[in-house]
């Protein structure tokens, strides 16, 4: 897939979805903390808070991307 460029207001979006989906996960996850206790360390380089925001964040993304493209497509 070529490369396409979002707009500001696209990755905005894609900013506000990710927001939205994570207050979600982190609702869940608060419920069974014990299990995670440092999932939200900021003191560890990389907690599991940053893993699902980040694989969230580029999933939203690349299907913004793929859907762009698409409709670029011949």
């Amino acid at each position: 897939m070529p490369k396409i460029k979002l707009t500001n207001t696209e990755l905005l979006n894609v900013d506000a979805i990710t927001s939205v989906v994570m207050d979600k996960i982190r609702d869940v996850i608060i419920q069974y903390e014990q299990h995670y206790p440092e999932w939200t360390n900021d003191e560890l380089e990389y907690n599991l808070d940053d893993r699902i925001y980040h694989s969230i964040h580029g999933e939203i993304l690349y299907e913004y991307e793929r859907r762009k493209a698409d409709k670029v497509s011949p």
